[in-house]
């Protein structure tokens, strides 16, 4: 399981080598750990009541009339946990990394640190903004790809059923089904990520 840290984009133009030289580039710093063990994965329904509860109180904490799973009602609670799934990791390795500019000489380090007023690292949380005041066209084109998608499953589960009441090579029909809806379901959420990428970039 990968933590990430603080991130940014480092421009080689708060480099002091780049006036001397110009042999620098862009690069990108950040700080990781990863964390290895065992995965269990559960449904339980108490483990999972137990995990949220502890979860909740923790960020409820410092707020002045903390919320608590107990205020919503049981019912409520006990259908919104069907739709989680618990994981713990008992970590019995751990490795953290740190590139912070360190590869660079001094000079390029202190560049970096104080760098010209009105400028600042810009991480991936900013790459991945939109620009509020302009539509995005994912709003218009992952709703077109799904509402396609649907349409083809539609059509392909229309013709199975009349293939299976007719009997006519059922099961090569229902594998054909399941792994042409399987690949098209793989090529749209393909597309909408290369779109999606195209208009953030």
């Amino acid at each position: 399981m990968i933590f990430s840290g603080p991130d940014a984009y480092i421009t080689p133009s708060w480099y002091a080598t780049k006036q001397e030289h110009g042999k620098v580039v862009p690069t990108w710093n950040y700080s990781a750990v990863h964390a290895y063990g065992p995965v269990e994965f559960f449904e339980d329904e108490q483990r999972l009541h137990d995990a949220v509860t502890r979860l909740t109180n923790l960020y409820e904490k410092p707020r002045n009339r903390p919320w608590a799973v107990t205020d919503a009602p049981d019912s409520y609670i006990r259908s919104q946990l069907k739709g989680i799934v618990g994981l713990r990791l008992p970590i019995t390795r751990i490795e953290g990394k740190r590139k912070m500019s360190q590869n660079q000489p001094e000079q390029n380090r202190e560049g970096v640190a104080t760098r010209p007023s009105g400028e600042r690292a810009r991480n991936g949380s900013d790459r991945r903004k939109h620009d509020p005041d302009r539509p995005s066209p994912m709003n218009l084109v992952i709703p077109m790809l799904l509402a396609a998608g649907a349409g083809v499953s539609v059509v392909i589960q229309q013709v199975l059923n009349a293939n299976l009441r007719t009997g006519i090579n059922s099961a090569a029909w229902s594998g054909f089904a399941s792994y042409f809806v399987g690949l098209l379901a793989m090529v749209l959420s393909l597309l909408c990520y290369a779109i999606r990428f195209r208009v953030r970039a």
